[in-house]
């Protein structure tokens, strides 16, 4: 007969230690944190919410119930880790990740076994590699951590649901698409979760730590940030340790289109013993039978897993502002026929983002990779103006939104399909400066300066310099390059000189150059007039000489909209070189724009 599991075993030693590590990262969390803090404080939140494991084990072959990493072996092959269960050591490791909403955090958890197995293996029910997991549905309510709202657990083919019924937030969950399967069960605030032998399907709702383990052998596991293995099948008190499942070292989440090694394809682990390839990544994981929800929207797009399942989360956002992979929207490769999903990325501190689709496999060459005329990739604005559509081969575009947000829409119709698009949305700097003509007049033998400012509207460091085309000895801009810090600005002296300048009209261009992607360059044109008595009449016709019967009479009618043969008729000196309406009006036009 099973017995109960001593509820003092839910109380580890370790979690002092655990509480302790998460009160000295917390100090380091911002309310706009970059990326680097961001990360980190996605780790603090995996750790504090690190369920305590049940895990049930088959006498027959223990070791085959261990969790622990998929490269426990030394290697990162996936088609010998049936094989090595029993000459490497198994220290228990579980994967995690987190994605962000406006509203919401989704904490993943995934554990490895190296075997599905049973006693009698076929191809039908053995194979090697075996990685199921949970995702969290916590809500941002204004405490560190959040709230628990929702656990949806991985069972091989199928995606169970729990809530807390005895929480009030939680116990508001209701069917929506799915039933709600049970009542999650907690012990000193961490979650419960019960994971069976040999498949290593997760259940939410077992209560082993009530009526023992079936059959009485079992393993518990706690978050310790230390990787120990079990004695044996009975051990009740054994640590495990979390790796980012985007870890470049660890993780797996870099090594996804590592074809022919680690994985078979996209979201499938390489394995030949038994059932072939038969086990999946995170982002390969899918319910048979839950209508409109796909690979990988466990993993990357869990708002609208949540959203489509249950009802009842009152404010609920799509939009995404972060997540352990960074700002990133992939589709699965290839995508799903009859497809049509929007995904939406917001920076919140951003002015203008950069929507980059890039090559990430080795063995793709274009950003974008769609049926030609039949399915498209739209992008969107903060407003949700259509930007840009793409159809077919398209190597590596990019483009920029003015606004913080991106929108990211994939339709496909119901014919062949292909392998999809990967995109970063990237925060740029953002530069604002009055590109506005510059005019002055001098005497000759004077000096003036002007004020222009440049702005950086962003949270990124806005990098410029400035050139003149043509190159002028009058003109002289301080500084003439410069780092502006995120919302900050920077005064440009923009001095004039007459010295040594004979009268008349001179102009160059100022070209300022910067980092911003949505802009590059302004340029400022740049009108200086120079007279020798101070009246400001220039030589409009060009015929070497300033009159008031001529030029004077040339301004003062274009100052009043005269345009035209009035503007010219008895105006202009018969020794003209500029004698044309088009040309004097648009000589005007460059003096007194």
């Amino acid at each position: 007969m099973s017995k109960p599991i001593n509820f003092r075993l839910f109380q580890p030693k370790f979690w002092f230690i655990q509480f302790l590590v998460i009160v000295c990262l917390q100090i380091k969390i911002t309310s706009a944190m970059p990326t680097a803090e961001q990360s980190q404080f996605y780790e603090q939140l995996a750790i504090f919410w690190a369920p305590v494991i049940l895990q049930d084990s088959d006498s027959s072959n223990y070791r085959a119930d261990y969790i622990t990493k998929f490269n426990y072996d030394g290697n990162w092959d996936g088609s010998d880790n049936w094989e090595n269960l029993n000459s490497f050591s198994l220290p228990a490791y579980v994967y995690y990740w987190v994605v962000e909403s406006e509203t919401h955090w989704f904490v993943g958890y995934a554990f490895f076994h190296p075997r599905d197995w049973s006693e009698i293996c076929t191809t039908a029910n053995c194979h090697e590699n075996d990685l199921e997991g949970i995702v969290l549905t916590i809500e941002k309510d204004g405490t560190t951590f959040g709230q628990f709202l929702l656990m949806i657990t991985v069972a091989h083919i199928d995606f169970f649901s729990y809530i807390d019924a005895h929480d009030p937030n939680s116990s508001k969950i209701t069917n929506g698409q799915e039933t709600v399967d049970g009542d999650i069960q907690f012990t000193n605030g961490i979650p419960i979760i019960y994971i069976e032998a040999k498949g290593h399907g997760i259940k939410g709702d077992n209560r082993w730590e009530n009526n023992g383990f079936p059959g009485g052998d079992g393993i518990v596991y706690y978050y310790k940030d230390i990787a120990e293995e079990p004695e044996s099948g009975v051990d009740l008190d054994v640590g495990y340790d979390l790796i980012n499942i985007t870890d470049s070292v660890e993780g797996l989440w870099p090594r996804r289109y590592d074809f022919g090694t680690t994985f078979a394809n996209y979201g499938a682990f390489l394995g030949n013993t038994h059932g072939a390839n038969a086990a999946n990544a995170p982002w390969g994981w899918d319910d048979w039978n839950d209508g409109a929800v796909f690979k990988p929207d466990f993993f990357s797009d869990p708002a609208h897993l949540v959203d489509e399942y249950h009802d009842g989360f009152g404010t609920f956002s799509h939009t995404y502002i972060g997540s352990s992979f960074g700002n990133v929207i992939e589709s699965f490769h290839p995508y799903l026929t009859n497809y049509d999903r929007t995904w939406t990325f917001k920076i919140p501190n951003a002015s203008q983002v950069l929507v980059d689709f890039v090559s990430v496999s080795p063995n793709q060459l274009f950003g974008i990779d769609t049926m030609l005329g039949k399915d498209t990739i739209n992008v969107f604005d903060v407003n949700g103006t259509l930007i840009n559509e793409y159809s077919g081969e398209i190597q590596n575009p990019s483009l920029v939104l003015a606004g913080n947000t991106a929108s990211i829409q994939l339709i496909s119709d119901a014919a062949t399909i292909d392998w999809g698009f990967y995109a970063e949305i990237k925060p740029t700097p953002h530069m604002k400066v009055d590109s506005s003509q510059i005019r002055q007049f001098l005497p000759i033998n004077q000096t003036i300066a002007l004020t222009r400012t440049i702005e950086n509207l962003s949270a990124i460091d806005l990098s410029w310099s400035i050139n003149e085309q043509p190159q002028v000895d009058w003109l002289m801009i301080t500084p003439s390059s410069g780092v502006i810090s995120a919302s900050e600005t920077q005064n440009l002296s923009i001095n004039f000189t007459s010295v040594g300048l004979n009268s008349g009209v001179y102009s160059t261009t100022i070209e300022i150059t910067s980092n911003d992607p949505g802009q590059g360059k302004v340029d400022i044109f740049v009108v200086f007039g120079v007279d020798t008595d101070g009246t400001f009449i220039i030589d409009v016709d060009d015929n070497g000489k300033v009159d008031g019967l001529t030029d004077a009479i040339l301004i003062m009618r274009y100052s009043f909209g005269v345009r035209g043969n009035e503007l010219i008729q008895d105006a202009v000196a018969t020794d003209c070189n500029r004698c044309s309406v088009e040309s004097i009006e648009a000589f005007l036009k460059l003096v007194f724009p």
